[in-house]
Formats: structure tokens, C-alpha cells, sequence
């Protein structure tokens, strides 16, 4: 009986998996047919013990209605069925976040869904570093060319998601949280977690892993120098010393390092003699204003002022959602709070922009206890993703952490009030 009651639990393990592996889809269409299975399953459960929940619940609601409301509004306004591939895009990662409400129960649960969630960061990043020694696996993402290397995507989807979260996993390995507990593993994981951000060559993977030792740093780096082993310290410190070294003495690992750390910032810098062509873009601040608002002054131009009241359907996710270019052109606000703005108005992004902020409170004001801290941490970051990166709120990689915390935000207001 026991088992038959957390049977949605272990369900929503194994779904965590599949949903932020998606590159399997690739090897059979086997995969949507486990993944829809299982979600029916949970689903099922949810229509015969319906879930009570608090204010947290209510707004969650209110945007999963307002998301449905979004896909009906495109049919109306393209008068034409090419909105349909990105239904199940915009869907997936709001039935997880259900998933997640409906079978987590308690913290050790919660705990358990952010461990599997950072074994598959681990392996993605174990993923580009297969393919930088061996080549590309054939059911992943095309790989690309970046300032004359080979650019690999991971498994957790297209070229630019692994530099997306990049920082992610540093949060949660640095944090204490006990899911690592030996100390020599914990810091090969880091290692490894920083050669696939260089050999990734993605710029976004540079930020994020100086941001994520910004936040950890502000908020949890009095607690970790105070609660760490001088023995510990010193280890860190040969792992920084020896890290530099490897850097610079193996030439393949300094070719990637030395290529993404030019571009990312313009010019050289941090042992970087970089003398290629810069291809792409430097990140600089007048880099991110443009980001957020030269397209989506263009856009607004473009589709004129229906866009504040209910947008223009899933085509205002472009690509992201699925448009077909082949179909017709479709513009992007390049940022994920400017998708929302243009798939379904002010009043989409306003209700996500109050759900996010209700559960960063909650969190912040639980942050004695560590997975509140971590999920907060892990939120600043994927904010910053919803800045720069289309389609975050919906790509399972990115996003994944901030549902999780949605339904721990939602166990925290129970108990609180109990």
C-alpha cells in the first residue's frame, strides 16, 4: 500500500529525466510515448484526489488558464493551424510543475528531485566532453562551428541550453545541501563542470558561472567560509593552482578557453592571448539593452498595440514555439519575458511576473533552511536567463529548478500554516 502511494512520486523521478533529456527523442519515438504514458498516469491520479493548495496554487492556476487561453488566442489571430507544434512547448514544463505540486509531499522529497535534476546537469556536462574526445554522438543537436572550434551541443538539448545552466549545478554542489558528501568527488564534478562550460564555447556559460559565484558568494559565502574545514581550504586552493596548470599546459583545453573567454568579454584577458576572429558579439551592457529592447520595439511596431492587451498568439515565441520560418516570419523578442509580452499581452507576463515573485518571498523568508536558500539562489540565476534567453520559462533545462520550487513554496505556506 505504501509503495502503491508514492508510486506518482517515483513517477514524477523518472519523468524529471526524460523531460530534461530530451536529445532521446532522437532515438525513438518510444520516448513520447513513455513520457505521455507517464504523465497521463499522474495526471489520472490528480482527477480522482483533486489537490487543495494555497495562494501559490491559485496563481499557478490562473496562468496555467491563461497558457490554454494563449494557445486558442493563436488560432484566432494567425487564422491558420501553424501554431500547433508549439502546444505541447508551451504545455510540457507547466504539467511538470503540476506534477511536481500534486506528488511532493514533503522537503526530503523536493531534495531528492533537485539531486536527479543535478545528475543530469553532471551528465550533460559530461556529455560536450565525450564529443570534444571522441567526436559527436549522432542523436544529438547538429554541433556548430565558434571562432574556428568545434561547438557540441549536451544532452539536454540544443547548443545554447548547457550554457544556460551552466551555473546551476555550482549552486547546488557549493550549497549545504548534503547530496555530495564526499569531498574529492564534489570537486570533480566542479572540474568537470567548468571544462564543459569552455568547451562548450558558449558565452552565456562564462556568465553564468561568474554570476552563480556572485550569488552564492552574497548569499551563502559567509556560511561556507565559517562552516568549511581549514584541511578543505587548502585542497580547494591545490584544486585552483592545479586547474590553472592543466589549463595552460594542454592545448586543447587552452584552444577553448582561450577562444570563449575573448569573445565573451572582447579582448584579452584572464591568460588569454586570443588572435582569431571574433565572430560573434561581445557581452557588454549596451549588449543586454539591446537584447531586451531592439526587438521588441520592432515587434510592437510590427503587430501594433493589440500586443498590451493579448498578444499575438505563439507566434510571438517565434522559433522558440515552433514557428516554421518556412511558413512565415516570425519575429522574437530574443528574451523570455518579451515572449510572454508578445504571446499573450501585459496580463501573461504580469501573472508570471507575481508567481515569480511570490516565490522568491517565500523562499527568502524560509532561507535557514538550506533548499529554500539553494532554489532561491538557483531562481536569481534563471532570472537572468529570462533576460538574455528566449523560451526559458519553457525550456526544461533552465526552468526545471524554478517549478521544483514552486511546489516547495507551496509545501512551506502548509506547514507554515499548520
Amino acid at each position: 500500500m505504501k509503495n502503491y502511494l508514492l508510486l506518482p512520486f517515483y513517477i514524477a523521478q523518472v519523468l524529471t529525466v526524460l523531460v530534461l533529456f530530451p536529445a532521446f527523442r532522437n532515438l525513438s519515438s518510444i520516448y513520447f510515448l513513455i513520457t505521455i504514458l507517464l504523465i497521463f498516469i499522474v495526471l489520472l491520479e490528480f482527477i480522482k484526489n483533486p489537490h487543495k493548495g494555497g495562494f501559490h496554487m491559485k496563481i499557478f492556476y490562473f496562468f496555467l488558464v491563461y497558457s490554454i487561453f494563449v494557445i486558442f488566442w493563436s488560432g484566432i489571430y494567425m487564422q491558420s493551424l501553424a501554431f500547433l507544434p508549439g502546444v505541447p512547448r508551451l504545455l510540457l514544463m507547466l504539467i511538470m510543475a503540476l506534477i511536481f505540486i500534486i506528488t511532493l509531499k514533503t522537503e526530503k522529497q523536493v531534495t531528492s528531485i533537485l539531486k536527479i535534476i543535478l545528475f543530469c546537469y553532471i551528465i550533460a556536462a559530461i556529455s560536450i566532453i565525450y564529443q570534444i574526445i571522441f567526436g559527436p554522438i549522432s542523436w544529438f543537436a547538429s554541433p556548430h562551428r565558434r571562432a574556428g572550434l568545434d561547438r557540441y551541443a549536451s544532452i539536454l538539448g540544443s547548443l545554447t541550453v548547457y550554457g544556460a545552466i551552466a551555473g546551476y549545478p555550482l549552486i547546488i554542489l557549493y550549497s549545504k545541501l548534503p547530496l555530495i558528501k564526499n569531498t574529492f568527488l564534489k570537486i570533480a564534478f566542479i572540474l568537470i563542470i567548468f571544462l564543459s562550460a569552455f568547451f562548450s564555447l558558449s558565452k552565456a556559460a562564462i556568465i553564468m558561472l561568474a554570476l552563480s559565484m556572485i550569488v552564492f558568494i552574497t548569499f551563502d559565502g559567509a556560511r561556507f567560509i565559517r562552516q568549511t574545514k581549514p584541511s578543505n581550504f587548502v585542497i580547494y586552493s591545490l584544486v585552483i593552482v592545479l586547474g590553472v596548470f592543466i589549463v595552460g599546459q594542454i592545448p586543447e583545453i587552452y584552444s577553448y578557453y582561450n577562444a570563449i573567454v575573448a569573445q565573451t568579454i572582447g579582448h584579452n584577458s584572464f591568460l588569454t592571448d586570443y588572435s582569431g576572429v571574433m565572430d560573434s558579439p561581445s557581452i557588454n551592457i549596451d549588449q543586454l539593452i539591446r537584447r531586451l529592447t531592439h526587438w521588441t520595439s520592432g515587434m510592437i511596431i510590427e503587430y501594433g498595440n493589440i500586443v498590451y492587451f493579448l498578444g499575438i498568439g505563439l507566434q510571438g515565441g517565434a522559433g522558440v514555439m515552433g514557428m516554421n520560418p518556412d511558413v512565415g516570419v516570425y519575429g522574437s523578442a530574443h528574451n523570455s519575458l518579451g515572449d510572454l509580452f508578445f504571446m499573450g499581452g501585459l496580463p501573461y507576463l504580469l501573472i508570471f511576473i507575481i508567481m515569480y515573485f511570490f516565490v522568491q518571498l517565500t523562499l527568502f523568508m524560509n532561507r535557514e533552511i538550506p533548499l529554500a536558500k539553494v532554489l532561491f539562489m538557483l531562481n536569481i540565476l534563471f532570472f537572468a536567463n529570462l533576460l538574455v534567453a528566449s523560451g526559458s520559462i519553457f525550456q526544461p533545462a533552465i526552468s526545471v529548478c524554478f517549478w521544483l520550487s514552486l511546489a516547495y513554496s507551496n509545501i512551506l505556506n502548509k506547514n507554515n500554516n499548520n
